[in-house]
């Protein structure tokens, strides 16, 4: 240090400025090093405190829905159908009841570049094919490419992927045809409007196989069974009785009767606004159910004073008398060869007749020929269609039948529903029940006759039979 100083004390002056502006711009340089150390070292902190944020921010959103942009993602358990294999999430251009519908977007899709699929909701209460533009593991991934969907599809949206099955439907559909064409299968129609099919190697709905060593459902709903028109004003002198016999003790079930019976329940309420309180529902009628039932509603009709109105409404089987030609609703206990155990058309209209209503409108889904709806005959049937007495409405009462002789009553599969009430529904939301009875009589003979044939290639023709006293009224009667 002294050597140093010596040194410095002998320069001249401008050596010594010289030696001074040199140690300092020394200093500096040192020290603006290790600033950059120390910026570095916070800046590496910050980009890793940033990424960790990011990543909670992104699962926080993930797990309540939504991507980090508040872009709604709505799970689903889904069955996957065709097309570009789904991963866990995807961007949903389309939904479709029909799978025709959802394979024409779907190649729309593919005709503008997307790599889109198809996939099938396992929802208990609405079974949609889902039509996916995008498909990616990475919601951030989808959520951009959403942007992109909607210029074409505006109402696109997001879907996070549940319990995907079925990942070679394709391969497994030509597996089935081949090995089990000699295996047998069972459709059995269940009481939530299910369709299961048990077979060793698939699950089938509609056509559509998911692979699935065990017996599963998915159930398909009509576009009919929702957004029911709703009417804000409440008919507080209407009562109603609603019947769908499905599940019979003795004979073949009557495929969707509970559905037919639980939606026009629905419709009862919501449209033609028939207090919920003032419906009796009785879903699988027995012989002592129906007798309850009507009886229920000529006390509801007592209690109105002359002011009320009855709705009855049956789905089921019909059955006829061999002996004497005359017709029976067929309760769930019921044997199909055995009047006694029926509930005699003759009968429900001399109850219903005789109440004190301002009138009482009859809904029957059934046929009274010995046939069953999904063609053939009862067990207990002889085997040929017996023709039945017509069964003349008493009182004030107009009757809304689904087929007339020995026609059958038949069901509309791919709309989960018989033929008949699934157009009395169609109509009723078509018109949100603001419709003359003669309206929906032609409405109905007309559709029924129209699809009976184009999907069963038979006559099924509906009818409507007016008591005497509206014999001259009834076609411009309100249906509310």
């Amino acid at each position: 240090m002294c050597i140093f100083a010596k040194i410095v004390t002998k320069m001249s002056f401008m050596g010594k400025f010289c030696f001074i502006v040199i140690l300092l711009a020394t200093l500096f340089c040192l020290e603006g090093n290790a600033q950059k150390k120390r910026l570095s070292a916070y800046q590496q902190a910050y980009e890793k405190a940033k990424a960790q944020a990011e990543a909670e921010r992104l699962a926080t959103a993930q797990k309540n829905g939504t991507t980090s942009n508040s872009i709604p993602v709505r799970t689903e358990k889904v069955v996957y159908i065709e097309g570009a294999q789904l991963q866990k999430y995807g961007v949903v251009a389309g939904s479709f009841t029909l799978k025709q519908n959802a394979q024409g977007l779907k190649a729309m899709l593919v005709s503008k570049g997307y790599n889109a699929s198809i996939v099938l909701n396992e929802s208990p209460s609405l079974s949609m094919y889902r039509v996916i533009a995008y498909t990616s593991n990475s919601l951030e991934d989808v959520d951009n490419h959403l942007r992109d969907v909607n210029k074409d599809y505006p109402n696109s949206w997001l879907l996070a992927a549940e319990g995907i099955s079925n990942p070679n439907y394709e391969s497994n559909k030509t597996n089935y045809a081949q090995t089990n064409t000699s295996n047998s299968s069972s459709i059995n129609t269940s009481t939530n409007n299910t369709v299961q099919y048990s077979t060793q190697v698939s699950n089938q709905v509609s056509g559509q196989i998911s692979a699935q060593s065990t017996v599963s459902s998915v159930s398909k709903t009509s576009l009919i069974d929702v957004n029911i028109p709703t009417t804000s004003n409440k008919n507080t002198n209407v009562f109603a009785v609603v019947i769908g016999n499905e599940k019979y003790e003795n004979e073949v079930e009557v495929p969707f009767a509970e559905n037919d019976a639980k939606i026009f329940r629905e419709y009862a309420n919501k449209t033609l606004g028939v207090p919920e309180k003032q419906i009796r529902y009785v879903p699988n009628g027995t012989l002592n159910g129906i007798r309850m039932a009507v009886r229920w509603l000529s006390q509801a009709m007592d209690i109105c004073d002359g002011h009320g109105q009855a709705i009855f409404y049956y789905a089921g089987h019909g059955i006829p008398d061999e002996a004497n030609k005359t017709a029976f609703l067929l309760p769930v206990d019921g044997v199909g060869n055995d009047p006694e155990s029926a509930y005699s058309l003759d009968k429900l209209y001399k109850e219903l007749g005789k109440m004190p209503a301002q009138r009482v409108t009859v809904f029957l889904d059934a046929c009274f020929s010995g046939a069953k709806r999904e063609r053939g005959m009862l067990a207990s049937a002889r085997g040929v269609a017996i023709k039945v007495k017509q069964t003349a409405p008493q009182g004030k009462m107009i009757v809304f039948t689904a087929a007339q002789g020995d026609e059958t009553a038949y069901p509309y599969k791919d709309e989960q529903h018989g033929l008949f009430t699934y157009f009395l529904l169609k109509k009723l939301k078509e018109s949100k029940g603001d419709i003359t009875l003669g309206e929906l009589g032609d409405y109905l003979t007309m559709e029924v006759k129209r699809q009976s044939f184009v999907e069963n290639g038979k006559q099924q023709t509906p009818s409507v039979l007016p008591s005497m006293t509206f014999t001259d009224t009834w076609r411009k009667t309100m249906l509310k």
